[in-house]
């Protein structure tokens, strides 16, 4: 079973973004599509270091459920 580390601590990092990202950003967030702008950035930054192969994919549920063959 393949799981992701999982860690609690979060660190602060400051970064110059283009206006025009920072205006999708919040109305994403205005719009509920997430709680809040760190959120979307976390969620960024967690999808490309997927992609790069850098993060380990989670189980899905049915990988945990089914019995050693």
């Amino acid at each position: 079973m393949v799981s992701r580390e999982k860690s609690n601590e979060k660190v602060t990092i400051c970064a110059q973004i283009p206006k025009q990202w920072l205006e999708k950003i919040e109305k994403l967030v205005l719009e509920g599509e997430y709680p809040s702008k760190s959120e979307v950035i976390r969620v960024a930054i967690e999808e490309f270091l997927e992609d790069e192969g850098l993060l380990e994919e989670e189980p899905t549920p049915l990988e945990d459920e089914l019995p050693e063959e």
